[in-house]
């Protein structure tokens, strides 16, 4: 063959082969692999968060790993993970303006209200969430227990809590106990054993009482009160009362546990306070009244007119909170909160999270409290402050702890005699000038009249110790005690 034609045959060989390569390649064009854009998410947050918490928690997610590094700036979890650009929040105490809110579409979910879980559910029902169903948040709301979550009627998620505190902590000196003879106490009906009173007989107390009217104390009592009923909460609360004395705050009851200023075996804090008195002594503990432990929850949910990227936003901050941020956020950064999610954290606290939340009383209403608070502070300051009702009381149990001891009545009648004695007296109301017995529903008409200055304090104040001090002496001189 001609070295022409073998050329010209090359040259057709390769256009031929170009021209099939174009047709094939447009033909059959190259899919290359998409990635889904992180995003640039608006958030605008309703919540009850003071402004500190809030520039704390903005500062977290968008600017700095924390206080403890100094405020370097390091990798914001918000902005460069999450595609959240703007974080905002709105504060909000009125309930009622949030669900206008959620209805506006101004706004893309909520965060931290007042007597949290009852709120959050009141606003569930009002149709101020809309309904949780991001597969992945789904997941995580089956690890946790019915507190820390709520559904709507036809069973849908409608918010999750991202941490929680528990508000009611037992903060006690185990080496107390042991000089006073009696165990590590872990519940309130082990508190009534005859074996804690006898403490009084040396000298010693159960506990120091840092004011009625704190919210740790305030709490345990209306946990009593909805645990155990009216008539059996108040036998625990005068109980405690005759076996304990008041602190002028909740520093320095915690203070007195810590130093053994006077041989008492606990005291009730706040969580943040307990936390920090622990290191003070190996001889120190964290307990959690078993199934009597109120806690407060942070709920997070989204709001009802929320747009597709807000709530897209909004899935991907409580994933985060619920992972990374269960870790980063509640345990590093706001030490004096547990997480819901006990996993990879590295705070030596964590250990607490799992008793915490198996002594949840999982009952409690804030609201009932709040409703009633105000008669049944005045009520416990009579128990507690006045000097005349409380020395007469302390004195009855120390009385009927001896006579235990001594063998002169059995068990059944030393808790008939404390029945007696913590039962609700019947006394002289003062806005019906009628003899009366402190139920719950007359708590409920005193506490509104108290609100409105309808009734004054110390009239109720002074018709509630007349009627323990008559019922205290009426008890002692049955019991032939010259107190």
């Amino acid at each position: 063959m001609k070295k022409e034609t073998v050329i010209a045959i090359s040259i057709i060989v390769v256009l031929v082969g170009s021209l099939l390569y174009i047709l094939f390649t447009i033909q059959t064009p190259v899919t290359l692999p998409t990635v889904k854009p992180k995003g640039n998410f608006t958030l605008m947050i309703a919540t009850t968060w003071s402004q500190w918490h809030i520039d704390d928690f903005k500062q977290w997610m968008f600017y700095v790993s924390g206080q403890g590094l100094g405020g370097v700036l390091v990798k914001a979890p918000a902005t460069q993970e999450l595609g959240i650009k703007t974080l905002e929040f709105i504060r909000e105490n009125d309930l009622t303006r949030w669900v206008e809110l959620a209805r506006s579409g101004n706004i893309s979910g909520f965060t931290a209200l007042p007597m949290a879980r009852y709120n959050a559910t009141w606003l569930c029902e009002q149709g101020a969430f809309k309904p949780i169903e991001d597969p992945t948040i789904l997941e995580l709301a089956k690890k946790l227990p019915a507190v820390f979550k709520d559904y709507t009627s036809d069973g849908k998620l409608c918010w999750i809590a991202t941490d929680f505190v528990t508000v009611n902590n037992w903060f006690i000196n185990a080496k107390a106990a042991e000089e006073l003879g009696v165990p590590v106490p872990s519940s309130w009906e082990e508190l009534l054993d005859p074996k804690y009173a006898s403490v009084l007989l040396n000298n010693g107390y159960i506990a120091v009482i840092g004011g009625v009217d704190r919210d740790p104390i305030r709490a345990a009592f209306h946990v009593l009160l909805q645990k155990y009923g009216w008539n059996k909460g108040w036998v625990y609360i005068t109980y405690l009362a005759g076996t304990s004395y008041l602190a002028r705050s909740l520093p320095e009851a915690r203070d007195d546990v810590i130093y053994q200023y006077e041989k008492v075996i606990l005291t009730i804090l706040d969580l943040e306070r307990a936390l920090l008195g622990l290191p003070y002594s190996k001889d120190l503990r964290l307990v959690f009244p078993k199934e009597a432990t109120a806690i407060r929850v942070s709920p997070i949910g989204i709001a009802k007119a929320a747009n597709e990227d807000a709530t897209e936003g909004m899935y991907r901050l409580i994933r985060y909170l619920l992972s990374e941020g269960q870790n980063e956020i509640y345990m590093k950064r706001w030490q004096s909160v547990f997480p819901v999610l006990p996993t990879n954290h590295t705070s030596t606290y964590i250990v607490y999270q799992e008793p915490a939340t198996k002594n949840v009383y999982l009952e409690f209403n804030e609201k009932i409290m709040v409703d009633l608070q105000e008669a049944t502070d005045v009520y416990t300051e009579v128990l507690f402050k006045d000097s005349d009702v409380h020395k007469l009381l302390r004195n009855i149990i120390k009385f009927l702890a001896e006579k235990y001891q001594k063998g002169e009545i059995d068990l059944n009648k030393y808790y008939e005699f404390l029945g007696r004695v913590g039962e609700p007296v019947e006394f002289t109301n003062p806005l019906t000038n009628t003899k009366t017995r402190f139920s719950m529903d007359v708590s409920s008409q005193l506490a509104e009249a108290l609100k409105t200055g309808s009734l004054q304090k110390h009239a109720l104040y002074a018709a509630f110790k007349e009627a323990l001090l008559a019922k205290l002496q009426q008890i002692a001189l049955e019991l032939g005690a010259q107190l």
